[in-house]
């Protein structure tokens, strides 16, 4: 039987037969994959640690055809912390749904892979911690950037006249942006549409850097609560909009 090397992350785990696991993963070079670990929840199966949610690691996997059977598998990382902190497993639910919904099963999706991999990371961390809901944010424009669907940050996203050049804020704290289902608006088209949020200078600011920030120094960046609540209501409509799906996560965040 053909066998498959496989690097990747656990991105969901679900119960099968008596004692057996279905896993998803998203493997570099690949992308998504359903994989069948017999015994994996036995407690002495050789694939218990292997096959846990979130996993990093080396597979060895036999071709079965419409699904690969676990053969072998190294551990790399198993980002255990983040289950020590409510916040963070949320926040890594949430990452993972998103990776499992948006790619196709057998295409490859690497840069993905990264920015999912630095996000977990980063959740892992215990000391000097970026919060979990600002790296859940990160994630979600950074995958809409990767879908091919960023929003738009510097002009009008449906008349294309200019809103607000870079570093130049509307004056006031109170000033508020209209953002839509393609991204920013003037007040005159953000005025048409039905389904929209805000964001505060600040907001957009922090928008701009997540987008054209390196995918490392992306992360780096203080955020009030404030701009926190617009990114995330802006993030779900946006999802809303271009998926037509509510993600299961969502609730536990």
């Amino acid at each position: 039987m053909k066998t498959v090397k496989a690097r990747g992350v656990v991105l969901r785990e679900y119960e099968a037969g008596e004692s057996d696991k279905r896993l998803i993963l998203l493997c570099k070079g690949l992308g998504k994959l359903n994989v069948y670990a017999r015994g994996a929840r036995k407690p002495k199966s050789k694939f218990m640690a292997a096959a846990q949610l979130f996993t990093y690691g080396d597979y060895v996997l036999s071709d079965g055809g419409s699904f690969q059977a676990l053969a072998q598998a190294e551990i790399i990382e198993n980002f255990f912390t983040i289950r020590e902190d409510y916040e963070s497993l949320s926040c890594a639910h949430y990452i993972a749904e998103i990776c499992e919904k948006s790619v196709l099963e057998s295409n490859p999706a690497d840069d993905l892979l990264l920015l999912l991999l630095k996000s977990l990371s980063l959740l892992n961390k215990k000391n000097d911690r970026i919060p979990a809901k600002q790296i859940r944010l990160v994630f979600l424009f950074r995958f809409f950037a990767w879908y091919g669907i960023a929003p738009e940050t510097e002009s009008c996203s449906v008349c294309g006249g200019q809103v607000q050049p870079a570093g130049e804020m509307p004056e006031g704290e109170n000033a508020r942006i209209p953002f839509a289902d393609e991204g920013i608006c003037c007040p005159k088209c953000g005025g048409k549409k039905t389904r929209k949020t805000f964001l505060s200078p600040a907001g957009l600011e922090a928008l701009r850097h997540i987008l054209n920030a390196g995918l490392p120094e992306s992360f780096q960046f203080k955020a009030s609560g404030r701009v926190t609540a617009e990114l995330s209501a802006g993030g779900k409509l946006f999802w809303e909009s271009h998926f037509q799906t509510k993600l299961r996560s969502e609730e536990f965040l």
